[in-house]
């Protein structure tokens, strides 16, 4: 029954025989008004947003964070709500709708679903979201769709009237496709709030080397790493650094940079602590006061 029904509208399946009301009650659950799925299957992020869709009748565009999950990037949570643009006054638990204009050019068709095109989706985000994770979505979005600020900006400039326009401007500016994690992106916003210095993103160094971030003018690098510092640093190397991190820190040594490597459990204060050190040591006075997170 399960590789049958996937996600479906309960009273078409009930008009058209394929299901009983019991069969319906008692071996699926709902997601939405009308909307069902096997009672056995835990609903994903795209089941939901298929769901959505369904529910609306083709009728709303998929927006926002779940649109961006559609156009790859990998970790948007499932639980996150639905947001969708449409016209309804009263939508179900779980679909955030939005009643906005939008133009044909800004829809694009995934998997037969009317999802935002990546330019109209980084705009919503941008206004809609607190700028930090919003610029992590935009910088993955970057990364997955190739859109850059100015695909964005040109369809910024339809919407001068809308609610969050300035604050949308300034995020979208911030987004670096080029960066390689969230973790990265984090670590550079962190740098940004706290010195108008603007770092480079995924920095070349020699031929076989990039950086996460680097200070090209003092020669100031930092790696994010998903792992910790006892991953990193293990007693089975006998103490020293794993052999695949020792030979780029060498390197990046001797290319003279200063080398930083933040950890998982890198606090914001060690981080800055360590950047600050580093321009100390080359004598550089990065200029204070960066851009505002809120």
């Amino acid at each position: 029954m399960d590789e049958i029904f996937q996600i479906f509208r309960g009273s078409e399946a009930l008009a058209d025989g394929r299901l009983t009301r019991g069969a319906l009650r008692y071996n699926f659950r709902r997601l939405y008004p009308d909307i069902y799925i096997p009672a056995t299957a835990l609903p994903s992020l795209r089941d939901r947003t298929i769901g959505a869709s369904l529910w609306s009748r083709g009728a709303g565009v998929i927006a926002g964070r779940a649109a961006a999950a559609l156009h790859g990037v990998p970790w948007v949570d499932d639980g996150m709500p639905i947001e969708m643009i449409r016209r309804c006054p009263r939508p179900p638990r779980g679909i955030i709708v939005r009643n906005e204009a939008i133009t044909a050019d800004e829809i694009t068709v995934i998997d037969g679903i009317p999802v935002t095109t990546p330019a109209r989706t980084a705009f919503d985000l941008a206004r809609h979201l607190p700028r930090a994770p919003a610029v992590g979505y935009l910088d993955a979005l970057a990364r997955a769709t190739g859109v850059g600020i100015g695909d964005v900006l040109r369809l910024v400039g339809r919407y001068r009237a809308s609610r969050w326009w300035r604050h949308a401007i300034e995020t979208v500016g911030l987004m670096d496709g080029r960066a390689d994690s969230l973790q990265a992106t984090s670590v550079r916003l962190l740098l940004r709030k706290q010195w108008s210095d603007v770092p480079h993103v995924h920095v070349r160094l020699g031929t076989d080397f990039f950086v996460d971030i680097g200070y090209r003018v003092p020669k100031i690098a930092l790696d994010v790493v998903d792992k910790s510092h006892t991953e990193i640093f293990a007693n089975r190397w006998c103490g020293g650094m794993r052999p695949e991190f020792a030979r780029k820190a060498r390197y990046v040594a001797g290319a003279g940079w200063i080398y930083i490597l933040v950890f998982r459990e890198s606090t914001v204060g060690g981080v800055l602590a360590l950047t600050q050190n580093a321009f100390d040591k080359r004598g550089y006075r990065p200029r204070r006061g960066g851009i505002s997170l809120d």
